[in-house]
């Protein structure tokens, strides 16, 4: 199987997919619904919550699902985000989206092992993401890191790429945010 099209919420689907690829070397999981943004005070407990459904439980399913195809000395890679770490007014839902996926990278690292489990957490990078956003909102978060722009989504291919073929990294969460992390 190259590639096939599933509904990732729908576990029964995943599981489906993952018989059916028979086997699998490394599995990339990118999804994200970008729900859970605002001020704490006026969160919607629902938006949040549909954050939770539509990253941190897409994942979860998607690599438990695929762990009967997925050889000895396959790897996991999560895409997070750089909010999972940042102190930034209104991203509390989004950092406790992708903070549960990041804190759970090193406990299956071991426990999954030898499979490599690690994640990429990607700062400001200039993708449709931010289509519907204010374009002076992207330019202030882009000038926010040490490198002072956005980071480009072949830079976090780069990054997935090296930790799918370094046979001897898991565990990490690696930081693809032009600095962003250090602010």
């Amino acid at each position: 199987m190259q590639s096939a099209a599933v509904d990732a919420t729908n576990r029964a689907a995943l599981d489906a997919l993952f018989h059916r690829a028979g086997h699998v070397d490394h599995l990339v999981l990118a999804a994200s619904g970008g729900r859970g943004a605002g001020p704490f005070a006026e969160l919607d407990p629902a938006g949040l919550r549909a954050g939770f459904e539509s990253k941190f439980w897409v994942h979860w399913h998607a690599a438990q699902a695929a762990l009967p195809a997925l050889a000895p000395e396959g790897s996991i890679t999560l895409i997070t985000a750089a909010l999972s770490r940042l102190a930034n007014p209104g991203t509390s839902g989004l950092a406790a989206v992708n903070g549960a996926l990041e804190r759970t990278v090193p406990v299956l690292a071991r426990e999954l092992a030898p499979r490599r489990v690690n994640a990429v957490s990607p700062g400001v990078i200039a993708t449709p993401w931010w289509d519907d956003k204010p374009p002076e909102f992207f330019a202030r978060a882009s000038q926010q890191a040490p490198l002072r722009r956005a980071g480009r989504a072949e830079e976090v291919a780069d990054a997935v790429l090296f930790l799918l073929g370094n046979a001897f990294v898991t565990g990490v969460v690696l930081d693809v945010d032009g600095g962003l992390h250090l602010t």
